[in-house]
Parts: structure tokens; C-alpha cells; sequence
């Protein structure tokens, strides 16, 4: 396959250039999807969580809260962080799914454009 040779057009090459420029640019995208996927974030426990986030956190010096209040408060943004990770391993796997038709569309078209007759 020629892609570049004397005896295409001008825009013909151009276009060769930019499907080419987009492969590799997929290429990049598929490799850093599945890099993230499968590189897990840390999950924490609750206690260190707590003890990461749920020190002098968004409590108002005003608003006295008891130690439980502060605990089911914690808990509560614990819980919407576990959620919040569910959903990134979501998004990370339809990410790679995304970028694996993106590479398989253009690397087709790219063969059809420069396919021999």
C-alpha cells in the first residue's frame, strides 16, 4: 500500500496524512484506556477514609455537631465516593471500547481509500 506516492492527487495524500495522524492518535488513546483500567485506583477502608477526609472537613465552627453526626456524615461521603469509583470503572471500560471502534473505523477506511483496483 502506497500512501503517499507520485501518482495520488494532492488531496488524496493529505487525507492519508490526516487518517494516519488520527490512527496513531487512537493508538495513544487505546493504550492509555487500558492502561487506566487495568491500574486500579486504592480503594479505602472507611477508617481511612475518615481519617483522610473526614478531619475539620466542610463542618462549620457555628454548627456544633456530635461525634455521631460527624460519623454518618463521613459515612455518607464515603459512601458516595465508592459509588463515584463504580462509575469511573464504567466509563474506563466503555472508554476502551469507544477508542477500539474509532481505530477499527479509520484503519478501515484508510485501507479502502488506498486499496488497489
Amino acid at each position: 500500500m502506497e500512501l503517499f506516492s507520485k501518482d495520488k492527487d494532492l488531496i488524496h495524500r493529505i487525507t492519508n496524512l490526516v487518517l494516519i495522524v488520527w490512527l496513531v492518535g487512537s493508538m495513544f488513546a487505546i493504550s492509555t484506556n487500558i492502561i487506566t483500567t487495568l491500574v486500579k485506583e486504592p480503594t479505602l477502608t472507611f477508617e481511612e477514609y475518615r481519617a483522610q477526609n473526614c478531619k475539620n472537613y466542610f463542618f462549620d465552627k457555628e454548627t456544633e455537631l456530635t461525634e455521631e453526626e460527624k460519623d454518618e456524615r463521613c459515612l455518607q461521603e464515603y459512601s458516595m465516593s465508592e459509588i463515584w469509583a463504580k462509575d469511573r470503572e464504567y466509563q474506563n471500560s466503555r472508554s476502551i471500547y469507544v477508542s477500539f471502534a474509532n481505530f477499527a473505523i479509520v484503519g478501515t477506511a484508510l485501507f479502502l481509500l488506498n486499496k488497489k483496483k
